[in-house]
């Protein structure tokens, strides 16, 4: 099947022989968005936040088809008064076994935490928020990845700058450091490029989808999706990227009331040869996104 990418203000953005399914969507009712998903027993588990204020996070479980399987769950994550809420989850496993990292929103700034969680009952056994010296007031869009049964995090993409978060003894938070910072020297169509999915190990490469953003005639905010990958050794320098999105957000299926137009990817699984990308839409609803995984890996180029 020819299936061309098109858009007003990018143009065409692929045009390729592809696998294709149909987008899988929930989280209309109750209200979900802002999805990460990862592979569990013989399907999935998903979590997602709650709310534009004073958001809870929620996980349920997904069959193979994607598909949730039974009632949402609130994740029971102890906060102290100072914190108005929680936000964008995304899954990761470190040493085989399950956390959660998480936005806390204190008002006026935002702060990185994550949790372990028991992958059977999803109680929450332990949390954890990491100390960095030199942080921004507000902090989002951490991305978590294993090396040598230790958390990194990709801290910035343009620079690539990455985080250590060392395990900690019981009842201590983590001190996180400033570990290796390689830059970006590509041409990315994009605007800011900012956090998103999980890194996948895949091929020998870490699979990172992050978003983008720039701003439309009319001001507003349009979201879109893209690719790198970076080595998964130490300095975990660039390899290969995008020069522009492989999808972007459709401002004619924005509800008025919401003032940024959204794509918000959470994670990425492999499956069937095509990449399945979790995404928030419009901060109103959960999608999973199908990608012919031969079509993404022909838009990547080398990054000298």
């Amino acid at each position: 099947m020819r299936l061309p990418i098109t858009h007003p203000i990018y143009g065409t953005l692929g045009d390729y022989e592809a696998r294709t399914r149909p987008t899988i969507r929930f989280g209309d009712d109750p209200l979900r968005f802002n999805p990460t998903i990862i592979e569990s027993g013989n399907g999935y588990l998903v979590a997602a936040r709650s709310a534009w204020k004073h958001s809870e996070l929620y996980a349920a479980r997904l069959d193979q088809g994607f598909q949730p399987v039974g009632e949402w769950r609130k994740l029971d994550i102890p906060l102290s008064r100072s914190v108005w809420g929680i936000e964008d989850p995304r899954w990761f496993r470190l040493n085989g076994e399950l956390f959660i990292n998480y936005v806390r929103f204190m008002g006026r700034s935002t702060h990185i935490a994550y949790a372990k969680i028991n992958e059977e009952t999803l109680e929450v056994e332990r949390t954890f928020w990491p100390q960095l010296y030199g942080a921004n007031r507000m902090e989002k869009n951490w991305a978590a990845f294993e090396h040598d049964a230790q958390l990194y995090f990709v801290y910035t993409i343009s620079p690539h700058h990455i985080i250590k978060s060392p395990l900690v003894g019981e009842g201590e938070d983590p001190v996180a450091t400033s570990e290796h910072t390689t830059p970006f020297t590509g041409q990315w169509r994009g605007g800011t490029m900012r956090g998103g999915a999980t890194p996948v190990l895949h091929n020998g490469e870490f699979y990172h989808f992050f978003h983008g953003h720039t701003r439309q005639e009319n001001n507003r905010r349009l979201y879109n999706c893209g690719l790198y990958t970076f080595s998964p050794k130490p300095p975990f320098q660039m390899l290969r990227y995008m020069r522009e999105p492989f999808d972007v957000a459709d401002p004619a299926t924005t509800p008025e009331e919401v003032p940024v137009d959204v794509i918000f990817p959470g994670s990425a699984t492999l499956v069937d040869g095509m990449w399945a990308i979790a995404y928030g839409v419009h901060d109103l609803h959960c999608e999973v996104r199908f990608y012919d995984a031969d079509a993404i890996e022909g838009m990547l180029v080398k990054h000298e």
